[in-house]
């Protein structure tokens, strides 16, 4: 389930990265190395469950004796290569978020902080900035306070 979700993820990104690409950072060559990566995860899921298909039907018991699968017991190669293509999808995820650094590195976030003074701390009280059509300098000294305990 982790690569085929996995998998479904890298598909919708490079689906909305050319959906996107008039975004600040968003590099052609970017979009490009994720539906490739997007191709060779796909392959690659394709290969294991095949192989593991394969692999658990040419072994002789049953699964739940499965402890330790040694290279004399039938279905072996079938089963490595399945491991193969799980650690190249591990790697492929990993490489694939390394592609979002350039449009992540622009990401800007504000944090508006509002003092509230020591009277209004103890009664549950908030600041609200008055919204008229005031310049800057005039809002200023002309906040409201809010009392959580009115009546309706």
């Amino acid at each position: 389930m982790a690569f085929g979700g996995a998998g479904l993820y890298c598909w919708i990104q490079a689906v909305l990265s050319y959906k996107m690409k008039r975004l600040p950072r968003a590099h052609p060559r970017c979009r490009l190395i994720r539906v490739v990566l997007s191709v060779i995860h796909a392959v690659c899921f394709l290969v294991m469950l095949i192989a593991t298909k394969l692999s658990l039907d040419k072994f002789p018991h049953s699964i739940k004796e499965i402890k330790t699968w040694t290279s004399d017991q039938p279905g072996y190669p079938e089963h490595l290569s399945a491991t193969f293509a799980e650690w190249i999808m591990a790697v492929v995820s990993s490489t694939y978020f390394l592609t979002f650094i350039g449009e992540l590195k622009v990401i800007q976030t504000k944090v508006l902080v509002m003092p509230i003074s020591s009277t209004q701390e103890g009664n549950g009280s908030a600041v609200v900035a008055n919204d008229d059509a005031e310049t800057a300098n005039d809002r200023v000294g002309s906040e409201e306070t809010l009392s959580t305990d009115n009546r309706y």
